[in-house]
């Protein structure tokens, strides 16, 4: 693993860099009777398991680890914890908060909530590709850095690419 921090490995990694928002990793667990939200989980399967072939950078960060220790459900709780535990291969760690903080400044003044604006400066600050969500009002957050997309989005752009 590589850890972005003070102590940073300044490591290329040639694949695409991926940070998923918390509620990517829990969508599995929302109400799959809803079409959109079905559609959604069977892109986010993907890209789960584009990760564990080694096929993605999964980046996580304290961020998503503190918003994940939030969720009242535990089953769903636990799963993501397992899963950003065992598949990311860059962390941003606390060590970071600092400049994580002052990133988010402008993107909080944009009108992005605050735990949003922190999900999309850890994603800045790890030269992620993408910040993939299913969240509505952070998809509409224009960056000339990050690319906000869906897991619908992010599927698509992995066929064109291939």
């Amino acid at each position: 693993m590589i850890m972005i921090n003070s102590q940073i490995v300044n490591e290329q990694h040639p694949l695409m860099r991926i940070y998923l928002d918390t509620c990517v990793y829990h969508r599995k667990f929302d109400d799959q009777r809803i079409p959109t939200i079905r559609e959604d989980t069977d892109a986010v399967e993907t890209i789960f398991e584009r990760i564990k072939q080694d096929e993605l950078v999964l980046v996580s960060s304290f961020v998503s680890v503190y918003e994940n220790s939030k969720c009242s459900d535990m089953v769903a709780r636990n799963w993501t914890e397992s899963f950003m535990k065992n598949y990311s291969s860059i962390y941003v760690n606390h060590k970071s908060l600092h400049r994580i903080e002052e990133m988010s400044k402008p993107i909080i003044e944009s009108g992005v909530k605050d735990m949003d604006s922190l999900h999309i400066a850890c994603a800045i600050y790890s030269e992620c590709d993408y910040l993939v969500t299913v969240d509505k009002r952070m998809m509409h957050f224009y960056s000339d850095i990050i690319n906000i997309i869906s897991p619908i989005e992010l599927i698509e752009t992995l066929e064109v690419e291939l």
